[in-house]
């Protein structure tokens, strides 16, 4: 069992750098987006719900990416 926990915890650490990354990122981006689109009477908050979903797999994929160099 200490093996399997201890490699549960080493992926777990290996995905918590990019995720934070695209986390914040994504953020900003949305930020910026909200403040472009104040003046122009478009609702931000349709903009803002396709981002949302991919922003959970972005740690995911960029660790999978990492992975198979």
């Amino acid at each position: 069992m200490t093996k399997l926990s201890t490699k549960l915890k080493e992926e777990f650490f290996a995905l918590l750098p990019p995720t934070i990354f695209f986390f914040v990122a994504l953020h900003i981006v949305a930020f910026v987006r909200v403040l472009m689109l104040k003046g122009t009477g478009i609702s931000p908050v349709s903009t803002m719900s396709r981002t949302r979903p991919g922003r959970r797999f972005d740690g995911k994929i960029g660790k999978m990416k990492v992975k198979l160099k």
